[in-house]
């Protein structure tokens, strides 16, 4: 998918499988326990050039990789068809957010595709309990990501 957009210094666009490598320090970053051949199997399956899944790269003027997420397409019942965002990476950096430039650029791209809502899915930061009650009760049940929806047009 030939998919990109612009906002600022930075642009974002579908990460292909060749310039992947580019993008594996700032893996590495994120997560030190990611080997090579991990990174290499990771691209092989959202790197393929489908529409309903991919691999977005957020990129400043010189190419450099500064950040990066997944996406796939849902149908929901709920929602409609979602376009869902995992695996968000940005570094940390003085300016403009990377954050905000993967929210404005992820809404764009479920409008290119067709769909009704956008969902995010973050990292919980509470030992895997569900934020809502941190430490309050003891659970069977951990979480890994919150989903934040935006509303729908």
């Amino acid at each position: 998918m030939g998919w990109s957009a612009e906002t600022g210094v930075f642009r974002v666009e579908a990460l292909s499988r060749a310039a992947a490598n580019e993008a594996y320090p700032l893996i590495r970053m994120w997560d030190p326990h990611w080997t090579a051949s991990r990174w290499r199997g990771a691209t092989r399956t959202f790197c393929g050039g489908r529409r309903d899944r991919g691999m977005m790269a957020v990129r400043d003027r010189r190419g450099v990789t500064h950040g990066l997420f997944t996406y796939c397409v849902q149908p929901t019942l709920r929602h409609g068809t979602v376009l869902r965002l995992g695996d968000v990476v940005v570094a940390q950096m003085p300016g403009p957010s990377l954050a905000d430039v993967v929210v404005e650029t992820a809404d764009v791209l479920r409008r290119d595709l067709g769909c009704d809502t956008l969902v995010i899915d973050m990292p919980v930061e509470h030992q895997g309990r569900p934020p809502s009650a941190p430490g309050t009760h003891p659970s069977r049940f951990t979480a890994d990501a919150i989903s934040f929806r935006a509303e729908p047009d």
